[in-house]
């Protein structure tokens, strides 16, 4: 057989070409990039010992070690692939908690103050509320739409505990920046009315470990009336519109003579008066605003007429130090002098 000879410029192209197949065809990198078998076990024993996280409890629902929380605990250090939103001991508010703070404080064997987050630690009953503040009329007993702490069995295919609010934690979905889509930005959607529906955002890579007023997780607003209880099929794919999906009530914010009388929640900041120069013009990533469109990406300005004040201007997801899970110590003066919290809007107070 005759051999055939390549010159090195031909052998280059051919290493190239298959190269370029092999990653055309190599199937999109998911959002969980880490080998199975840090979260996942085949069987729930080694040794006659458990294989969950905490070496006692399981077995646990797709042979995970660990529940949501269980797997998300740990400290935020900037490397790790994994956000954690508790820890074994008090995280340092600020620094290496996320975006959305952190249950340590809520958790009884942490901090221990139901006033200062969300509980959705089964078996832990909320020492001060038996059910959602503003909640809608008719979601009572245990639906996820009252109570985080308990299993819910009123809605088939909605989880209790985080479920709860990440209804369909999608881990093996290929990460992207911009969700405006299912599986929804932090996998944030709605069942019932607001079945198809879902949060729209935009992502910080690193969950705002590191944040500045260009790094940092954009939220979508919507302006209009605030007459009525909200919700997704309401208020659109908006951040507001899912808090609303359990605290209702909250954006009916004003009377038959306009005045306030609720959280103002996708309000409009006024381009006037103390308003007008409402942060300075830059974005402040420690009391977010949302935005009429996440068409414009990751902006570090903030333009008064148009952004809007939202729930998680003022209060962290998952929870905080601070009563009400505020982001801000509010029952100190002294966080107005830091030009922080309200005095961000209310720039004469």
């Amino acid at each position: 057989m005759k051999a055939i000879t390549l010159s090195i410029d031909k052998r280059i192209l051919i290493a190239a070409a298959i190269l370029l197949a092999a990653v055309l065809c190599r199937p999109a990198w998911s959002a969980v990039e880490q080998p199975c078998h840090d979260c996942h076990t085949m069987h729930n024993s080694q040794d006659g010992a458990s294989m969950a996280q905490d070496g006692v409890s399981g077995p646990y629902a797709h042979l995970l070690m660990g529940d949501c929380v269980g797997c998300h605990t740990g400290t935020n250090d900037g490397t790790n692939a994994i956000p954690y939103v508790d820890s074994a001991s008090e995280p340092t508010y600020g620094t290496n908690t996320l975006a959305g703070g952190s249950f340590y404080w809520v958790r009884e064997s942490g901090g221990n103050d139901d006033a200062k987050g969300h509980n959705v630690f089964l078996g832990e009953p909320d020492d001060d509320l038996s059910e959602a503040p503003g909640k809608h009329t008719g979601c009572g007993g245990d639906s996820c739409h009252a109570n985080l702490s308990v299993v819910q069995s009123m809605v088939g295919g909605v989880g209790s505990h985080c479920e709860g609010c990440h209804m369909v934690p999608a881990h093996h979905t290929p990460s992207v920046g911009t969700v405006t889509a299912a599986p929804w930005y932090r996998w944030l959607s709605g069942h019932m009315a607001g079945a198809g529906k879902g949060v729209s955002g935009i992502e910080d890579a690193d969950w705002q470990y590191t944040k500045s007023a260009t790094d940092h997780n954009e939220y979508l607003g919507i302006s209009g009336t605030k007459t009525g209880t909200g919700g997704l099929a309401a208020l659109g794919n908006t951040m507001s519109g899912y808090c609303t999906g359990c605290h209702g009530n909250f954006h009916i914010e004003q009377d038959g003579s306009s005045n306030w009388t609720r959280h103002p929640s996708d309000a409009v900041i006024p381009d006037s008066g103390e308003y007008a120069s409402a942060f300075g013009g830059t974005y402040d990533p420690d009391v977010p605003v949302a935005r009429v469109s996440l068409a414009g990406g990751v902006t570090g300005v903030v333009t008064a007429g148009s952004d809007m004040v939202m729930c998680l201007s003022c209060h962290r997801a998952h929870g905080t130090p601070y009563e009400d899970m505020l982001r801000w110590d509010y029952q100190n003066a002294g966080y107005a002098t830091a030009n922080a919290g309200c005095v961000k809007c209310h720039t004469e107070k």
